[in-house]
């Protein structure tokens, strides 16, 4: 229950950054894709970059994680979703080709 509330309490504290990175992506709709539907998506992986990271601490504190976590959630958050950005550029530039190929 207590970590129900800790996740809750830094989406609501990290939700503009799923926001921030799902509107730099241009052209979602050619992979099927809207701005509230891409949202959607970075928000769901805002909510499994901040379980990650709480696994992560708890692997750590008991001893089952010879390396610490990166100090920052805010810097693992931000990276997590810049990778995870990235991933939409190239799903899109593979279905642009894919697209380009069919109309000649």
């Amino acid at each position: 229950m207590q970590e129900e509330k800790i996740i809750i309490k830094l989406m609501k504290k990290y939700d503009y950054l799923a926001v921030v990175y799902a509107s730099q992506i241009r052209g979602g709709a050619i992979i099927g894709l809207d701005k509230e539907d891409l949202v959607q998506e970075f928000r769901i992986k805002l909510y499994n970059t901040i379980v990650s990271y709480g696994v992560s601490l708890v692997e750590w504190d008991n001893k089952e994680r010879e390396i610490e976590p990166i100090s920052s959630i805010k810097v693992y958050i931000k990276t997590c979703l810049k990778n995870y950005k990235n991933e939409f550029f190239k799903r899109i530039e593979i279905e642009s080709k894919i697209i380009s190929r069919e109309a000649i």
